[in-house]
Parts: structure tokens; sequence; C-alpha cells
């Protein structure tokens, strides 16, 4: 969806314990990465410390509607997560030159409530590159697995393991992640009676993309 943030301001005022994970924000389709600095930010104060940051590289559709040319979304994910993680943890205004992102002065205001900075969590659909670069020692994030069949699941997390061994290290459990939506109640008849309403709304109204969204015809080239 594109602004998941709003549905975690919602469930803020819902919930009193439980961790809030937005999977996830797509960096490299934003014009500036410090808005998703603060809006993490903001969210992790009002709840706390009770937010998980999840980082996404988007999907077709979003490069089209952004203008943002999809044969760089690797480095632009890698230039905004370092420059969002980097304002998080600064204390100071810092200049960041990279070749996508240019910020002159970043001072992020607010600061996170959690420290040095919220969990961060990478959603993916089983990208290699994704994989190594999430895995690699000085990240360890959590690699989770989005809605998906148990098979695919079972390939993706041994992907992840085995980019860790390579790495030189063995992947913990609290860095395997699999998203399936989840209902309990006293019985099975009444968690779907409770369920089906915003079940139906998440994947009839929120998710699904109609294909005008999806397709449209080449004008002109997209920019770098």
């Amino acid at each position: 969806m594109p602004a998941p943030n709003l549905i975690a301001s919602a469930l803020i005022q819902r919930t009193k314990t439980i961790k809030i994970a937005v999977l996830g924000r797509a960096l490299p389709i934003v014009g500036n990465p410090i808005n998703i600095a603060e809006e993490f930010a903001m969210l992790d104060v009002l709840l706390k410390g009770r937010i998980i940051a999840g980082f996404v590289r988007g999907i077709g559709a979003e490069y089209h509607a952004t203008d943002v040319n999809p044969a760089f979304s690797h480095e632009r994910f890698h230039e905004a997560h370092d420059i969002i993680v980097k304002a998080w943890m600064s204390t100071g205004p810092f200049e960041f030159e990279g070749d996508h992102f240019r910020n002159r002065y970043v001072n992020l205001w607010p600061r996170p409530y959690q420290t040095p900075h919220p969990p961060v969590w990478i959603s993916s659909m089983g990208s290699h590159e994704t994989i190594e670069w999430a895995s690699a020692p000085e990240r360890k994030y959590l690699f989770l697995v989005t809605f998906s069949s148990e098979a695919a699941v079972v390939r993706y997390l041994n992907m992840y393991r085995e980019a860790a061994q390579a790495h030189g290290y063995a992947a913990s459990g609290s860095q395997l992640g699999w998203a399936v939506p989840l209902y309990v109640a006293d019985t099975d008849a009444r968690a779907r009676e409770e369920a089906r309403a915003g079940i139906e709304t998440l994947f009839n109204n929120f998710l699904p993309m109609p294909w005008e969204c999806c397709c449209r015809p080449a004008t002109r080239p997209l920019p770098r």
C-alpha cells in the first residue's frame, strides 16, 4: 500500500504492548530518504519503542508512478538505507553525498525513541542480492518472506542461512521471519467471524492494484 505509516498510526491508538512492524516503506522511490527516517522516528516516539522499521525496494508500478528508473533500484535502496540509519544514529548535522541522494544538511527531528535506532527488517520475495546484503555481518537484519507458500519460505530462508554461512557466521532464528495473516480466538469459527472484515478489507481494498496503475504507455524514457 502507498502509506503503511498511516495504518501504523491507527494501530498505535488501539494497542498498548505489542510491537508494530511497518513492512515496509519503499526506499528507492522517494525523493528524500530523510522523510522516511522522520516518519519512523515519530512512530517510534509515539509507540515508546514498539516500532519495527521494514524496508523494501518496491514494485514495478511504484517506479512507473514516481518516474524512478528501476535499473538503479539496488543503488538507491542502499544509499537511502545508509542515510536513514546514519540520521537515526547521529546527534548532530552531517552532509551526505551519494550518486542518487545528496543532502547538504541532515539533522533529524524528532530523534527515535529506541537506541541506537528501531530494528530494521528486510522484506523480500527471495532476491539473491537482497539476501546477500541483509545477511552481511555489519547488518544481520531479519529477513522476512511475505505472503509466500511454505515451500518458498523454506527455500528463501535457507538461502539466507547459506549466505550467512558464506559471511562466516550462523544465522540465528531471530534473523528469519515469515509474514502470514494470523488471528487467534477461542474457536476457529469465532476467529473467522471476527477476522473476516479486516482480512477482506486488507486483501480486497488496500493491497490489490488495478491494472491501470500497473501499466502505462511508454511515452518517454524514465529519468535516471
